[in-house]
């Protein structure tokens, strides 16, 4: 029998080991992006770069971020695409979507216009929290219902009610990287990158939240939309 020795606390076998057990840190996560440039044939011809544009930034300034990047042809190659992302990665905190839209649907590739429930169907799987449209009136509240609808996940939505171009989404360019680090944008600042990005490109962007929309019912959907009718005719677009 190994003699044992008398401690103040405890008492343990003379000679025993004392196994230290180092406590595992977790791992970071690494925050995450999906673009998906919708038709890039159409979108090259009008000079259209923001999905391009906004991979490249955030791989500049948020290095650390999971990137992927589907340039979106023609339907079947897409959801080959769609399917490979998602062997990968089954999850992403924002999806960005670039491409021709309007109140009925997106042009995901250059054979399919799908109504918006068809584009919640296909991202759902991806579990956004956040969908970022560069869009034409993507942001209308007619969209932007459907995809809270279609996506359970999702709990913010940043796009415009009117026709959109590149220059005028300099505002969302410049919040993906923001959003993939600190997670959110406090509202006095945003509403006033929103004065700055109408003053300095007649740029309209508008956040949606699952919140707001759960508060909701068809009477405020039916005034917003005639707000947002009212919006694109002031200014002509």
């Amino acid at each position: 029998m190994p003699k044992r020795v008398t401690t103040g606390r405890r008492t343990k076998p003379f000679g025993s080991r004392t196994v230290v057990r180092k406590s595992r840190k977790a791992r970071p996560v690494c925050p995450s992006l999906l673009v998906l440039e919708c038709d890039p044939a159409k979108l090259a011809a009008h000079s259209l770069t923001s999905a391009r544009d906004i991979h490249t930034l955030v791989g500049t300034l948020v290095p650390s971020a999971r990137r992927y990047f589907i340039p979106a042809r023609l339907r079947q190659e897409l959801l080959l695409q769609l399917a490979r992302c998602a062997e990968e990665c089954s999850a992403v905190d924002i999806i960005v979507v670039c491409g021709h839209s309007n109140q009925a649907g997106l042009q995901l590739t250059s054979d399919w216009f799908a109504p918006w429930d068809e584009v919640a169907q296909w991202i759902a799987p991806f579990q956004p929290k956040r969908v970022v449209l560069v869009a034409c009136q993507g942001g209308r509240w007619l969209p932007s219902s459907t995809l809270f609808r279609g996506i359970s996940t999702l709990q913010e939505i940043f796009g415009s009610p009117v026709l959109l171009t590149d220059q005028q989404a300099l505002l969302i360019k410049l919040l993906v990287p923001h959003l993939l680090t600190n997670g959110g944008l406090k509202k006095d600042i945003l509403q006033m990158v929103q004065v700055a990005n109408f003053l300095l490109t007649n740029g309209v962007i508008f956040p949606q939240t699952r919140k707001g929309f759960e508060r909701s019912g068809i009477e405020d959907g039916v005034l917003w939309t005639a707000i947002e009718d009212l919006l694109k005719g002031w200014l002509g677009r």
